[in-house]
């Protein structure tokens, strides 16, 4: 097919999605994948050097200069960065402007659409906000990858859940989001999108480009404390409060006729 990309860089691959998009890619071949790394000696990586079409290249957001060279010769990029870290807006931006520069694409993951507006307090909202509308401002050809909440961020509550039997969000300090429900998603789901949308064919990658904004979510809604009592937790003491919004459903339906594998959560999309 015409303009199907032959390389494809993805930055970082230490990161949780970012690594699992290493994997779907070489998983669907045909493709050469860069990985971008800081420490081509880290440990975290070793694994995807070993997968077929896979090479790693490093690479620090904050060094423009490595950033360049790891996009030389790119056909499309992955971008995620370090979450709630103070400096991932100049690090995505300046990366946008970078691949933009050399004529490339970019395909980033995000966060759920409910945390991304410029008027909220928290910082992690605002930042994903302000990238997205920097790139508009400027005329970046970038998508936005909106997952919803992550089912393995329960990972980072499992010594609470040992110690005291519950999971603590936070939020307004109240249990008013409690009961509130969202379709929790697997990050390999979203890495498999991510994978999907990077290999398509120039046209239809065009649709996307066209979209912006593709929210991937999970196959049923759940709350919070229906999470934690599968978990065996008692309560949970805090949680915040989450909408689902199905306006890119049929704009994700598109991508399903050109994988060849899809996940659970990929499939439900078109339920």
């Amino acid at each position: 097919m015409a303009g199907v990309p032959r390389v494809i860089l993805v930055a970082a691959a230490t990161a949780n999605t970012g690594s699992s998009v290493v994997r779907a890619l070489a998983a669907c071949g045909g493709v050469a994948v860069r990985a971008m790394v800081r420490k081509l000696d880290d440990e975290r990586v070793q694994e995807l050097a070993t997968l077929p079409g896979v090479t790693l290249v490093q690479g620090d957001f904050d060094d423009a200069a490595s950033v360049a060279v790891a996009l030389r010769g790119v056909d499309r990029a992955l971008l995620v960065s370090a979450a709630f870290a103070y400096e991932q807006f100049e690090r995505e931006a300046s990366f946008i402007v970078e691949a933009a520069s050399a004529g490339i694409s970019v395909v980033r993951i995000a966060t759920a659409t409910a945390l991304t507006m410029p008027g909220t307090r928290s910082h992690y909202g605002r930042t994903h906000h302000g990238i997205e509308a920097f790139a508009v401002a400027r005329g970046y050809p970038v998508v936005n990858i909106r997952p919803d909440f992550y089912l393995t961020n329960a990972f980072f509550a499992a010594e609470e859940i040992s110690g005291v039997g519950q999971i603590t969000y936070p939020s307004k300090g109240d249990r008013a989001g409690a009961g509130k429900q969202t379709h929790m998603v697997d990050p390999r789901d979203v890495a498999s999108a991510a994978a999907t949308i990077l290999m398509l064919p120039t046209d239809q990658f065009a649709v996307f480009l066209a979209a912006r904004n593709i929210e991937v979510h999970g196959p049923a809604a759940v709350s919070f404390e229906e999470q934690a009592r599968r978990f065996g937790a008692d309560a949970l003491e805090r949680t915040r409060s989450w909408q689902a919004s199905n306006s890119s459903r049929a704009v994700v339906r598109s991508i399903l006729p050109y994988c060849p594998t899809h996940t659970s959560t990929l499939g439900c999309l078109v339920a």
